[in-house]
């Protein structure tokens, strides 16, 4: 079975989404429209490029540190 997948539950979602609501800002979901013309279909990216730190692996890296044992 896939590590990540394995390792994925609504708990540990709630849990993450607690430790990162302080340092992440909340970033939309805006329509594409070259994508959406290209393809036919409704593209939406997330702007994590909004991000204070224009990270778009803070989530997962901060909730990573955070998740860490002082030792």
């Amino acid at each position: 079975m896939n590590t990540i997948a394995h390792s994925l539950s609504v708990s540990g979602i709630k849990q993450a989404a607690t430790a990162i609501k302080d340092v992440v800002a909340f970033t939309p979901l805006l329509e594409n429209l070259n994508y959406s013309s290209r393809i036919g279909a409704n593209v939406f990216l997330k702007r994590e490029d909004l991000q204070p730190v224009r990270s778009y692996k803070i989530r997962g890296a901060f909730n990573k540190l955070a998740s860490l044992k002082s030792e």
